[in-house]
């Protein structure tokens, strides 16, 4: 190690950048030299996205300039900011640096069963998001489609994505528990497509006692169920891809044959599109969260 910590700091911030964001937190506790590479702004703008600058710069909700790149990475990491009029919001996934939006509701297209589009006009700003609108929808619509799009460009390359549409259920009967029942989701790119199903898991589609291994997935691996987020927010996956090298037009999102009980009222935040995460534990993106707040 001696050797080691005798190269020139350029030289190990060079070598700590062929690791990951976790990897050079875990580095910088090293000793005071390793620290200085592992914090260096040329290290942290190799893991940032090479269109970094581009995208800020189209964000009206940054004024504030980051003097060190580590800093401007463990911002979008926390907090998202809005693009393209505010009709998405970019944020970057904190174990890669990978590229993640999501499409604001009032963006999406949500299309009635005979191929109208829906004429969504109530939007609510009461509750915990991060754009100004939401589109809210009653059983009055019957069943409907929900559809995103974003081009392929302005996701990361040669990378395994995944779309979620972000709801809430609010039901007069049971405010606590309600959520989806089941609907059906397609994500299309460069001519290929994946499907998935997605059900509540109260459902009784697929939830019984006596033949638990259809809703874990053993005989319908495809089932999706919806999961609370961390925001308040529910999520459940319309589809997976791989962007390969993002030219081959826009990532489209389906969500069909969705229909609400009496008395639901169905929230829609957006569709969001973010990276699989390949890192398990992150407990060096932990430490290096926590120190640096």
């Amino acid at each position: 190690m001696d050797h080691f910590s005798k190269l020139p700091l350029d030289c190990i911030s060079e070598i700590i950048s062929l690791t990951s964001p976790p990897d050079a937190a875990a580095f910088c506790l090293i000793s005071k030299r390793f620290k200085s590479a592992s914090e260096s702004n040329a290290l942290w703008k190799k893991f940032l996205p090479p269109d970094i600058d581009d995208l800020i710069s189209k964000s009206p909700s940054t004024t504030i300039p980051w003097k060190k790149k580590k800093d401007l990475y463990l911002s979008l990491s926390h907090s998202p900011i809005l693009l393209d009029r505010c009709n998405l919001s970019f944020f970057l996934e904190r174990s890669t640096g990978k590229k993640c939006f999501m499409v604001q509701a009032a963006a999406l297209k949500f299309i009635g069963s005979d191929s109208y589009h829906l004429p969504v006009t109530q939007y609510i700003l009461r509750e915990k998001t991060r754009f100004v609108k939401l589109v809210m929808l009653g059983t009055m619509y019957g069943t409907f489609d929900i559809v995103g799009k974003i081009d392929s460009q302005m996701i990361s390359e040669e990378t395994h994505y995944s779309s979620y549409l972000v709801f809430k259920v609010t039901s007069q009967h049971c405010p606590e528990t309600s959520t989806l029942s089941q609907v059906r989701g397609v994500c299309r790119y460069a001519d290929k497509e994946s499907v998935t199903v997605a059900i509540n898991r109260a459902s009784r589609c697929l939830f019984h006692r006596d033949d638990n291994s259809l809703f874990y997935g053993v005989c319908f691996p495809k089932v999706r169920v919806p999961t609370a987020r961390g925001d308040g927010w529910f999520e459940v996956e319309i589809g997976t891809f791989f962007s390969g090298g993002g030219n081959h037009g826009d990532v489209e999102s389906h969500v069909f044959d969705i229909s609400l009980s009496p008395g639901e009222t169905l929230m829609v935040e957006g569709i969001e599109f973010r990276p699989e995460n390949i890192f398990g534990g992150m407990s060096g993106l932990g430490m290096l969260f926590s120190e640096e707040k």
